[in-house]
């Protein structure tokens, strides 16, 4: 059996016992730096998902699963996107030629991608009337690329699973580039607790 102390918002510890223990614990949004959000000019997914308006142009950095879906989603409601992707090609986990595929048909619908690009910097400014501009500052692989200017900025580059704070330290359980190891049945290196989704790895299912 296994035993799992949790401590609610009272602070009050709750022991269990089970034979059988799932983590699935999520993941949340890699913070890179120099890109902090603040949750309303410069997003994670996570605000993306509840806008209150969609603005006139944004910029996404990172074109995985996430950045993809949220510029495929933006592009349909009539935003201006530019996509920024560091690794040489869009969607860089797929099969080359599928990212090839997906690029010219985005690129058809309007979407605009700069690969092999990093953004340095980020830069709200505030305007007149209220509303916000972010100025972004993009480095292509022969020197600096250009400075753009967006209504908003979506960082979409990679997520990290929450690992922290859930006592696997008190275990065999193993973490490779920040996710637990599991087998083909999703049990890691300790008998009889599993980890499923975000947390154990790709493929990643957020958001």
């Amino acid at each position: 059996m296994h035993r799992v102390s949790v401590t609610t918002e009272k602070q009050e510890v709750i022991r269990l016992e089970a034979k059988s223990v799932i983590v699935a614990s999520g993941a949340s949004p890699l913070i890179l730096p120099g890109l902090e959000p603040d949750g309303k000019h410069i997003l994670t997914y996570q605000e993306a998902l509840r806008p209150d308006t969609l603005p006139q142009s944004i910029l996404i950095v990172g074109s995985g699963a996430i950045g993809i879906e949220f510029a495929s989603f933006y592009q349909t409601f009539g935003v201006e996107v530019t996509v920024v992707e560091l690794q040489g090609q869009i969607l860089p986990h797929e099969d080359e030629e599928i990212s090839t595929l997906a690029q010219k048909s985005f690129e058809k619908q309007g979407i605009l991608f700069h690969t092999q690009t990093t953004v340095t910097g980020l830069r709200v400014k505030i305007l007149e009337d209220g509303n916000a501009k972010v100025t972004a500052e993009l480095k292509g692989p022969g020197g600096p690329l250009k400075t753009m200017e967006v209504d908003q900025v979506l960082v979409a580059a990679w997520i990290v699973a929450n690992v922290e704070g859930i006592g696997l330290e008190n275990t065999q359980i193993k973490l490779e580039k920040g996710h637990i190891v599991v087998d083909g049945v999703c049990q890691t290196q300790e008998p009889g607790i599993y980890a499923i989704g975000d947390v154990a790895g790709p493929p990643l299912v957020s958001p």
